[in-house]
């Protein structure tokens, strides 16, 4: 293996390192912007590479002159979303998000696709505006 295939880190490492949410990764990721290796459904990163490519994005933002401004960012809302996606949304630990649904703390019904646990994300929004109820009673609501 070269060096940069070691250098590979996860899109949780890349995130606490830039300190940049692991969804606004993902979608820069998805959209192409971001250099980003797939493996096994895995998003893994080189962090040198993504370090410049974030450096060349801000320098062609800099180098716009006061008449122009930059081509707003459409960054398109997923449907579902991963449990890492869901915490980054609601500004909480994957872990405490998995201890939520483990004792019933958290409403929103998991939707399961193959092995992956996801959440709808019109559904968790209407839950945190119901103001985070329990499953039991967020159940009843709907």
């Amino acid at each position: 293996m070269d060096n940069a295939e070691n250098n590979l880190i996860t899109i949780g490492q890349l995130s606490r390192k830039l300190k940049i949410s692991v969804l606004w990764l993902k979608q820069q990721a998805d959209k192409g912007v971001l250099p980003c290796m797939n493996a096994g459904g895995r998003l893994l990163f080189n962090l040198d590479a993504v370090t410049e490519t974030l450096a060349k994005l801000a320098a062609e933002g800099d180098k716009m002159s006061n008449n122009q401004s930059p081509e707003p960012l459409r960054i398109e809302p997923s449907l579902l979303l991963s449990f890492a996606d869901a915490a980054a949304l609601l500004g909480i630990s994957r872990a405490l998000l998995y201890s939520m649904w483990a004792d019933g703390r958290l409403g929103p019904q998991v939707v399961k696709i193959g092995r992956r646990s996801l959440l709808n994300r019109a559904e968790l929004e209407q839950w945190v505006s119901a103001g985070l109820p329990p499953r039991n009673v967020w159940g009843a609501m709907k």
